[in-house]
């Protein structure tokens, strides 16, 4: 089972070969996705990352919307210089692998891994109230895989922030 552990500003991350190979395949769709142009996204995807439900009570212009989501795209586009990294650093030749990230880029792990998370729940109509069902009653096959990634990705997303108030 994944280990994660803090110590002295850094997460270590401990993965056998079908996690790391979970969370490479994870991470490398957020790097192809963070690739495409917020205009030509999935629009359920393009929606819950650059939801322009914000912008209405901002009272933002177009143009400075436009210039939002520009931003926020070039931002997924650092963000995704990183993720090419740590895909690299998951496919070790020999298990298991051993993750050392620093906090900072501990916290950008946690901002990809809940786009990731965002995405899956958008592109399979997932509802909040449905994050907490039992898989087993859940009657799409493609729905119940989407949720259990997402649990996964939770819990990950829990033991990183649990560390980060604990470090050992």
């Amino acid at each position: 089972m994944m280990e994660i552990k803090a110590s002295k500003g850094k997460m270590r991350i401990v993965a056998e070969e079908p996690e790391a190979e979970f969370l490479a395949k994870v991470l490398k769709s957020l790097a192809d996705k963070y690739a495409i142009p917020p205009s030509e996204l999935d629009g359920k995807t393009g929606h819950v990352w650059y939801s322009s439900d914000g912008f209405k009570s901002a009272n933002m212009s177009r143009e400075e919307r436009e210039e939002w989501n520009r931003s926020l795209h070039e931002f997924r586009g650092e963000n995704r210089r990183k993720l090419e990294e740590w895909i690299s650093a998951l496919g070790a030749p020999s298990f298991p692998v051993t993750w050392i990230l620093d906090f900072a880029e501990a916290e950008t792990l946690l901002m990809v891994i809940n786009d990731h998370r965002l995405g899956l729940a958008a592109k399979h109509d997932v509802a909040e109230h449905e994050m907490e069902h039992d898989l087993d009653r859940v009657k799409d096959p493609a729905k119940r895989g989407a949720l259990f990634e997402i649990h996964v990705l939770s819990w990950m997303m829990e033991r990183i922030l649990h560390e980060f108030d604990h470090p050992s």
